[in-house]
């Protein structure tokens, strides 16, 4: 597979592979791959929790907004463990 990049990203990888951080520019590929499918993943879990907490509230079902920071803050750092 060929991969054509501007010249702004081809410096990046170019830079992320001379600092050190980087073996290659497939593994900097590879990252950023990653990292992408990573963030589409948590888009569509807050998208589906979004919808949940509408439904619920629909049907009168609601917790408070402190509760719902709490228990939100519990998510990200579980996920950040996992991904750690």
């Amino acid at each position: 597979m060929n991969v054509s990049l501007t010249p702004e990203l081809e410096k990046f990888v170019e830079e992320s592979v001379a600092s050190g951080r980087f073996a290659s520019a497939s593994e900097v590929v590879r990252y950023a791959l990653r990292a992408e499918k990573e963030h589409e993943e948590w888009v569509s879990f807050a998208r589906r929790k979004v919808v949940e907490g509408l439904e619920a509230a629909a049907r009168g079902d609601v917790i408070d907004g402190e509760e719902s920071i709490a228990r939100l803050r519990h998510i990200v750092a579980k996920k950040k463990r996992r991904t750690a």
